[in-house]
């Protein structure tokens, strides 16, 4: 007699997608709900024209997506709630409280990510929580923290616009954010620092990185790259 010899598809299987994919996506309601406050004002800052931060809702979209693949490939005995999680839920609404009250954008909505993941380790288990959390994190992006790197950025694209003036053979004297130059004065202003296109550079970079690339070093050197092109590209748009 022959024996059969069976394969077996690895990946997710249907109970498992039935029962992890709607117990984040039902977390992610109740944290958002809690936090609307937070929510609200990120959807009208990424809806502003004047935003840094117009990619937000695209960023958040490519979040959801790598979550809920994430969450789809959890197999149901890796689900074990880690209730201890709820402190650190608990600790953080404490925080984002605490800068709510104080009118600190930043701080109330850079909480956010933190306390969705925190909360999904509390009811998914710390296992499920680790593969979850490329997705989760990735919203970061999405999020206006990142202003406090634009007096840095501008005060660097300042040096190296100045850099390339004179490479080009244009004599240039800089005072503070002020370049004089033959024919006038301009002024690198906040605007000019390429925070978005730092961040958007990031992002893309991160992104691939992390689908295609399974080595660290790797994906350390495409994030270099990624991040450097960007702000080369702005140094050259500021520059012309």
């Amino acid at each position: 007699m022959s024996e059969k010899t069976t394969y077996v598809r690895e990946g997710f299987s249907l109970p498992d997608l039935r029962r992890a994919v709607p117990l984040v996506a039902v977390v992610t309601v109740i944290m958002v709900a809690l936090f609307w406050p937070s929510a609200a004002w990120l959807l009208e800052e990424w809806g502003s024209s004047n935003s840094e931060f117009e990619h937000g809702i695209p960023v958040l979209l490519v979040a959801a997506v790598l979550t809920l693949m994430a969450a789809a490939r959890i197999p149901a005995d890796e689900i074990r709630p880690c209730w201890p999680a709820l402190l650190a839920v608990g600790g953080l609404s404490v925080a984002w409280l605490l800068a709510y009250v104080a009118n600190v954008a930043n701080g109330h909505t850079l909480l956010l990510p933190f306390a969705l993941l925190a909360a999904l380790v509390a009811i998914l288990g710390v296992r499920a929580g680790l593969r979850l959390a490329p997705g989760v994190l990735y919203a970061l992006f999405a999020l206006p923290a990142w202003q406090v790197l634009k007096p840095v950025l501008r005060d660097v694209t300042v040096v190296a616009v100045e850099a390339m003036l004179k490479l080009g053979g244009l004599p240039a004297v800089i005072e503070g954010s002020l370049v004089h130059i033959a024919s006038g004065t301009f002024k690198i202003a906040n605007g000019c620092s390429g925070l978005n296109f730092f961040v958007v550079g990031f992002a893309i970079a991160a992104l691939y990185g992390y689908i295609f690339y399974a080595s660290w070093p790797r994906r350390l050197i495409l994030l270099a790259v990624g991040i450097g092109l960007a702000v080369l590209g702005n140094w050259i748009r500021v520059a012309t």
